[in-house]
């Protein structure tokens, strides 16, 4: 049996040859996850149905991996211009409302990113919760 469990979400994929997130045992890392949607595969047409997007692919790559949002130690998010901020603020909030419990996170400007925004992250599971995640 393989050591590494990967995650993939369902009508969602990389280009590259790479799954959406590992675990092992209680650490999950994720790759990039972005912002297509999950019902039709796409991209949305404006930042802030993409940014939505983004962060409900965050809860299914949680859930696929038997955790959830109180498990996040760190997100890195990745944004093509500056002002997207407030979009991703306004998501950041509701998903962490309490300012005394939320993970570190930094927001890096990449110009050509190839969608609006992108998130990759780090969690802590409570256990090896991993059986819903592919074995790789």
């Amino acid at each position: 049996m393989a050591r590494r469990k990967t995650i993939d979400l369902e009508g969602i994929a990389h280009n590259a040859p790479i799954p959406m997130a590992a675990v092992i045992g209680n650490v999950l890392a994720t790759s990039a996850i972005f912002g297509a949607d999950s019902r039709t595969g796409e991209i949305p047409d404006t930042p802030e149905a993409e940014i939505a997007c983004l962060f409900e692919n965050v809860t299914a790559v949680l859930d696929a991996a038997g955790g959830s949002c109180d498990d996040i130690l760190r997100m890195g998010v990745l944004l093509k211009e500056t002002t997207l901020r407030q979009i991703v603020n306004v998501h950041w909030l509701v998903m962490f409302p309490d300012e005394k419990d939320r993970p570190a996170r930094h927001i890096s400007v990449v110009a050509d990113l190839p969608v609006s925004a992108q998130i990759e992250l780090l969690a802590v599971l409570p256990s090896d919760t991993t059986g819903a995640a592919r074995e790789h």
